[in-house]
């Protein structure tokens, strides 16, 4: 595809001659909370981003990369994805996290 025609853009994860890498969903389960939602560019992107975030003290039982939206929790989750970015880097559940990518 040839992002340089007008009206065409570049797809998330392709590689397109340069260095971006592939970011991915993951679901971070935690004692005590629903979880944390991340797009990152790894696992370990994932846990340091999810570090800034909440700190070290909570304690991590999962870390899973999310194939599909129903992979997530539909009463609770999903509803509140509204205007969520989950394809760009960063925390998109629970919301207000989203700054921490920037």
């Amino acid at each position: 595809m040839n992002s340089s025609i007008p009206g065409r853009h570049k797809l998330p994860g392709r590689n397109h001659g340069c260095r971006e890498q592939t970011m991915h969903p993951y679901w971070i389960t935690i004692s005590g909370r629903p979880g944390v939602g991340i797009t990152a560019r790894s696992e370990a992107d994932a846990l340091q981003l999810f570090e800034l975030a909440f700190g070290s003290a909570e304690k991590i039982i999962s870390v899973e990369i999310i194939k599909d939206i129903n992979d997530l929790d539909q009463n609770h989750v999903v509803p509140n994805l509204v205007g969520a970015n989950w394809l760009r880097r960063g925390i998109w559940f629970p919301q207000g996290q989203e700054h921490i990518a920037d």
